[in-house]
């Protein structure tokens, strides 16, 4: 049986006005610039919801219908709205396991019921493969004895060397976790989503973090990696990032890749959506 499968990075953040960027940390805002800050921030909230309206409803109604479905990049105020459009769609939307407080970024699963059926996902359980706070709250995995679907959006690098040292830990496991299972081929696993890290192009700017995370993913078998399986028709496109032409949303499994390809669909969005064909034994 074929499924297919989408990677979609939803477009969620916005830059602040000048004044409010000067400051990092909305802790050492005057009160002045909260109040400037909360209605911006109310604003935008809107744009960013019709935007993702505009996203998820072509989604729906694309002629070749989607599978699964990861949401990354994904606003949590918009996770409740978003499940119930899925749901009246006939689709199971599974996030992570602890609730996500206040507003964070996260990452959703959508399985159609259909697949979940054939599957027989009905008696899955949704784990977390990275359990360490705040990365917790950013992957999702729904699985049975016979298959395994991961979400992920892990955070980018970024001047915060706590997080980091925890993004490095986290992405080091979780690139051995892969190989492992990969390995064992006990089951059939899915690691779908937005990684923030482009292993697959050697960079020597990159910094030694990222290096020591891509040293470990590129032990991966060249089979599981959807990139290596892309269409030569594919638009112009050999990237998913389209400012800085990176390979960040992957889609590994070591079910057989009937075709893949990158979304000739212009959305309101950082990223190209990633889509791969593969097929699967029920």
């Amino acid at each position: 049986m074929k499924i297919r499968i989408i990677t979609a990075n939803m477009e969620n953040h916005y830059l602040l006005p000048e004044n409010l960027r000067k400051k990092k940390y909305y802790n050492k805002y005057t009160k002045e610039e909260k109040t400037q800050h909360y209605w911006y921030t109310l604003q935008r909230d809107s744009e960013v919801r019709d935007n993702n309206d505009f996203i998820v409803k072509s989604l729906l109604s694309e002629e070749k219908p989607f599978d699964i479905l990861v949401l990354t990049e994904l606003q949590t105020q918009e996770s409740d709205r978003l499940e119930n459009i899925f749901k009246e769609k006939g689709y199971q939307y599974i996030r992570p396991v602890e609730k996500v407080p206040g507003r964070q970024l996260t990452t959703a699963l959508i399985i159609k019921n259909d697949i979940i059926k054939l599957l027989k996902l009905s008696d899955g359980k949704t784990t977390t493969l990275l359990q360490e706070k705040p990365m917790h709250l950013r992957n999702c995995t729904f699985e049975n004895s016979f298959f395994s679907f991961s979400a992920f959006y892990p955070f980018p690098t970024s001047e915060n060397k706590y997080r980091n040292a925890i993004r490095e830990r986290e992405m080091c496991k979780l690139f051995e976790v892969m190989k492992k299972n990969f390995e064992s081929n006990d089951k059939t696993y899915f690691y779908i989503g937005d990684f923030n890290i482009d292993f697959m192009t050697d960079d020597e700017k990159s910094n030694e973090s990222n290096k020591k995370i891509s040293s470990i993913a590129k032990k991966l078998p060249d089979s599981v990696n959807s990139w290596n399986f892309i269409s030569e028709n594919s638009l112009e496109y050999k990237y998913s990032h389209k400012k800085f032409k990176t390979k960040l949303d992957y889609i590994f499994t070591n079910a057989p890749f009937v075709s893949v390809d990158n979304s000739p669909k212009p959305y309101d969005t950082d990223h190209i959506f990633h889509i791969a064909e593969v097929e699967v034994e029920i």
